[in-house]
Parts: C-alpha cells; structure tokens; sequence
C-alpha cells in the first residue's frame, strides 16, 4: 500500500515547480485523493491560474493526470515563462463565462484555486442583485473598497456555485481564499450545497482555505 507523501518533501524535492505557495492545497489533495497516483485518472481544473502554473505544471508530468486545465483572464507575452505550456492548457476568459460555455456531460474530479475566486468575473448583473451592493451604494458607502466593496461576496458565490456544479461524484473543489471575513463561504451557504464533505481552515490571520467535496 503506498503510503501518502509529505507535502514539505514534495516541495523540497520538486523545486523546478515552486510548490510552497500551493502546500495547503497540495495538503488537502492528498488528504482526499491519499496518493499521487491515485490522480492518474482524474480531470482536473485550476480556476485563475495567471501565469503561476507551478502546480498545474506539477499535476501534469509529475502525477500525470489524465487532463488538466486553467481558466482566467491573463495576458502571455512572449518572454512569459512556460508560454508553450499555459497557450496548451490555460483557456483565457472570465470564470462565469467559461462555465458557461460547459457542455452537458462536462465534468472534473478536482477544482482548486488560490486567492482569485473573490477576485474575478464581476458580473454586474449579480451585483445589482445582491441586496448588500444595493444598500452600499444608497448609502454610499463605498470609501474603503478594500472592506466596504461588497463585489466579491456575491460573485465569488456564483463562481462556487458554478464550480460545483461540474465537478463529478467523489470528486472535491479545493480554494484558498483571502480576506475570509468577506468572503460569504460560510457554513450556512456550503451547507446549502448538501455536501458529503465540508472542511475549512483558517490560514493565518487573513485568509483561510475551504474544501468541499
């Protein structure tokens, strides 16, 4: 029986990758998949991976997974490191945007992503649904955008939503979030989502990392 690898070991012994941002996500993967090898199969997915693709990069020749794919708004120059691989696997476009385009039958067995749910797809159609946009701008309120600015509550819902609904049986979402105080992933809308698996940790003092499957 293999047994789990230790996430520090792995940082240390694949440096060409630059794992150490990803450890708390690398922890809880291996927390629900036990071992790398039990990735080979898997369809994975990375939400906002920028030009950061250390770990998907990782998943890929390392796990080799049978897929695995980014999705977010970024720009590859020509002088961007690993260019060949992020035009190969990284689809440029808005989260809400791409869910969209999913066909039926879609799925993946792992999403992740660190620090860019709250941050992308500003829809401004959720936000004027959102009762808390509505009573920020009535009350102009909107001083400290980096506290007051209620745009990423709404939004980073919707992108979860959207998450979970193409991720397959048994498979898990994986996502470090920032400023958890604002971040409206809390127990009663996970919860809602009537999984078989909820754990959240906090991460310091600003952020903290929520698994779902």
């Amino acid at each position: 029986m293999s047994r789990r690898p230790d996430v520090s070991a792995l940082v240390s012994s694949y440096p060409q990758y630059r794992l150490g941002p990803f450890s708390p996500i690398l922890a809880e993967m291996l927390q629900h998949f036990e071992t790398l090898d039990k990735l080979r199969d898997r369809t994975v997915l990375e939400l906002g991976p920028g030009n950061r693709v250390g770990l998907m990069r990782f998943l890929a020749q390392e796990a080799t997974v049978k897929s695995i794919q980014g999705v977010g708004r970024s720009i590859v120059w020509p002088w961007t490191r690993h260019r060949t691989f992020i035009q190969a696997h990284v689809v440029n476009a808005r989260l809400l945007e791409f869910f969209k385009t999913q066909g039926r039958g879609t799925g993946y067995d792992l999403i992740y992503s660190r620090l860019v749910m709250e941050q992308h797809s500003i829809d401004p159609w959720i936000l004027l649904s959102s009762e808390a946009y509505r009573q920020q701008f009535k009350k102009r309120r909107f001083t400290d955008f980096d506290a007051s600015y209620p745009g990423s509550i709404p939004n980073l819902q919707a992108v979860f939503l959207e998450a979970w609904g193409v991720l397959n049986p048994g498979g898990v979402i994986i996502s470090v979030i920032g400023k958890r105080k604002y971040s409206a992933l809390e127990s009663r809308f996970l919860g809602g989502l009537k999984p078989r698996y909820i754990n959240v940790q906090d991460l310091g003092r600003l952020s903290r990392i929520v698994t779902l499957g």
